[in-house]
């Protein structure tokens, strides 16, 4: 069973959230404009994905 993340940000960096953005859309919906909402497979984290920490 896939994970569903709701994934926020508040990036301060122009470039930076750009492509946090950029990545997030590209894995999930947005919902707001910092707000995404990503399925993952059960058997592979965002983290593993990424080359950014979503804390």
């Amino acid at each position: 069973m896939p994970h569903t993340l709701l994934v926020t940000y508040d990036i301060a960096d122009d470039d930076r959230r750009s492509e946090i953005s950029d990545f997030l859309a590209a894995h999930g919906a947005r919902v707001q404009y910092s707000v995404f909402e990503v399925t993952l497979p059960t058997n592979r984290r965002l983290e593993e994905r990424a080359d950014f920490w979503i804390v």
